[in-house]
């Protein structure tokens, strides 16, 4: 049976531990290293042979892969790499395509095993989930969200005005104002700081950290 050499990007302990018992579970998988950051893991690959790089999305103070991911990818075209998360930021998924990531899993899709989409990678084959597993913020589903909404909750999270919003993203205030509006009655939820905290709470944002 061959077996692929795996570097694990992960900075929660529980999460690594659960992986590491994946991979040494399937005899096919060798964990070759662990680092903290996809930075980290660039400088790992310099000096140590790696077929395939597992990165979360993002770690806990909400540093993302992508941008280091790319560069990997650049630097060391042959490493296949898959992303994964536990959060249902649509933005993760899109990203991970554009940094040119082979797979991605979302750790809520009870549809996709994550041993089947690293088997699925090494043979050559992307895997991509077409959508976000749907979870529930209020009423509502996070389906339901436009990209706009999305943007706009993400700024609401960061503590920004309707007005500081409008200028940030270059809309009207009223328009902002609409969007917070609409999005309060149809999750019925009582006021945006509760739309923020419930909204990253269940992953359907993340407040990243600058990369």
């Amino acid at each position: 049976m061959q077996t692929y050499r795996v570097l694990l990007v992960e900075d929660r302990r529980i999460h690594k531990l659960y992986l590491e018992q994946l991979l040494h579970a399937s005899g096919r998988y060798v964990l070759v290293g662990t680092e903290t950051s996809m930075k980290d893991a660039l400088l790992f690959c310099g000096h140590t042979a790696v077929d395939l790089i597992i990165t979360e999305a993002a770690d806990r103070t909400g540093m993302t892969c992508f941008q280091a991911l790319a560069e990997c990818r650049r630097k060391y075209s042959h490493i296949r790499s898959v992303v994964i998360t536990d959060s249902v930021d649509q933005s993760f998924l899109e990203r991970a395509e554009e940094c040119g990531a082979d797979s991605f899993w979302y750790a809520e899709d009870r549809q996709a095993n994550l041993l089947s989409v690293l088997d699925r990678t090494m043979e050559g084959k992307s895997a991509f989930p077409a959508h976000p597993p749907v979870v529930k913020i209020g009423q509502m589903e996070s389906r339901d969200f436009s990209a706009k909404e999305l943007q706009i909750l993400r700024e609401v999270a960061k503590g920004y005005s309707n007005k500081e919003i409008a200028e940030r993203l270059r809309m009207s205030y009223y328009t902002v104002r609409d969007y917070v509006q609409g999005m309060l009655e149809k999750t019925y939820l009582q006021n945006r700081t509760e739309l923020a905290v419930v909204a990253a709470s269940i992953g359907l944002i993340v407040l990243e950290k600058a990369e």
